[in-house]
Order: C-alpha cells, then sequence, then structure tokens
C-alpha cells in the first residue's frame, strides 16, 4: 500500500524511532526507503563552495549514522538544505511521490507518548502532501516492533470512512487485526476516548478534516490532541479526493 517511504531524520531519538518503525513497515509493504536529512543551512544565504562542502559532509556522516541503524535494509539518502525543515521536507515527499512521512516524537517529556515537534506540527498544518506517520518517544527501544492490532477512529463523516478503508488495506498488508473506535455524540470526548485505546494498539489511525487541500495531511483539534497523547504510533491519513 505504502510503496514510497519518507523518514525524516536528525540524528536525535525521534529519527531513530522513526527508521524503527520505517524499517519494519517497508520490509513488509516492499517499500522504497527514502531517509531525508535537512541541513539547517539557506543555499540562498551561504557561499557556494562552502554549501557544498557543508552538504558532502553532511551526506557522508549521515549515511554512514543511518546505515548504523538500518543495518541490512536498503534506503536512499537525500539531503535537503534550506532554512525551513517543515518546508524542505515537504518538498522533498513531493519531489519524490511518497506515500508517507514517517517521523519521530520530541523526547523532551512522555517517553512512550506522540509528542510533536515543531516540523511535525507544522506538517500536519496543512504543509505534508502525503499521509503522515509518527511514533512515540522511546518506540526504537521497545521489545516488540509488531503490528499486531489497528484501531482507526470513526464518527461517521467520509474522511473517516476514507481512514477506515486505508486502515483495512494495512491490517490486509500487515496481518493485523483492526477495531473501529466508533466516536460519537455522548461518547465523552474523542480525543480522550481514541487516546484511551491507543494503549492497547500497535497502530492507531486517524483521518484529517475535511477541508483544505486534497490528499493533504491537515489535522483538527481532536487530531491534534490524539496525537499529542497517544501510546501508539499514530497515522494521519489525508483527504481523499472523493
Amino acid at each position: 500500500m505504502y510503496r514510497r517511504m519518507l523518514v525524516g531524520w536528525d540524528g536525535r531519538e525521534g529519527g531513530r524511532d522513526a527508521l524503527a518503525m520505517a524499517r519494519g513497515l517497508s520490509a513488509i509493504e516492499h517499500a522504497e526507503l527514502i531517509v531525508a536529512a535537512s541541513l539547517d543551512l539557506d543555499p540562498l544565504a551561504t557561499p557556494p563552495d562552502a554549501y557544498e562542502g557543508a552538504m558532502n559532509d553532511a551526506e557522508s556522516r549521515l549515511h554512514d549514522a543511518v546505515a548504523a541503524i538500518l543495518g541490512s535494509t536498503p534506503f536512499r539518502l537525500r539531503i535537503v538544505g534550506g532554512a525551513s525543515t517543515p518546508h524542505a521536507l515537504a518538498e522533498l515527499a513531493e519531489d519524490e511521490r511518497a506515500d508517507v512521512i514517517v517521523l519521530g516524537s520530541t523526547h523532551r517529556e512522555g517517553l512512550g507518548r506522540v509528542l510533536l515537534g515543531s516540523v511535525g506540527e507544522r506538517l500536519l498544518h496543512g504543509a505534508a502532501p502525503c499521509a503522515v506517520l509518527v511514533t512515540p518517544s522511546g518506540f526504537a527501544g521497545r521489545e516488540r516492533l509488531a503490528i499486531d492490532s489497528i484501531g482507526v477512529g470513526y464518527d461517521g463523516r467520509a474522511q473517516a470512512g476514507h481512514a477506515r478503508e486505508v486502515a483495512a488495506r494495512l491490517a490486509t498488508d500487515l496481518g493485523a487485526a483492526l477495531e473501529t473506535i466508533t466516536v460519537a455524540e455522548g461518547d465523552g470526548d474523542p480525543a480522550e476516548v481514541l487516546a484511551a485505546r491507543s494503549r492497547d494498539l500497535d497502530l492507531l489511525v486517524i483521518g484529517s478534516r475535511g477541508y483544505g487541500p486534497v490528499r493533504h495531511a491537515l489535522v483538527g483539534n481532536v487530531s491534534t490532541t490524539v496525537m499529542r497523547t497517544a501510546s501508539c504510533p499514530v497515522l494521519v491519513v489525508p483527504r481523499s479526493a472523493g
């Protein structure tokens, strides 16, 4: 289903978590794995020689670091220079026609929770041109990384229906059990319901809100809260063209 995965890598623990998730998924989905590292270097404000040297040095250093984590898993490394990391990742996802962007969480607090940093926040508020998968902090260190149970939030809306279709296809590909988590009026706070269920899931799938660019991941208030409090990886599915 996801044949081309773009992983955001910054050399920190969150990047290691993202690589661990992408490595497992790419093996099952037979997907091409593209690791993206964005340099905080503006090509328009940097002398050409200095910029080229920094890019070459970063490529060699980061390739070795990523290879040490991924082992025998094949990957391509893309180094992107620019003043805005979210913008650079979004442009690269467009250029590579990525099906999903895989990110790690910030490790400032909340081990085991999905805690978005500024890059994830901006990608999920309209910049990402595809699905976005965010792993919880400490994911790479877990004893079990398999995805055996998938939950999908459903409230009857069209975008939730599309998310359920995506979750069903993933469950088939991964051989995982699928649970539809109905979030209806009167059932309590939807974000709290989904976050609570995430403790017993290996992956939670949620849809984008029903407006904004088609096929862009765009989260609303409920989705944002879920992303910040979930205990398992969370996949945000972009709007469908239908």
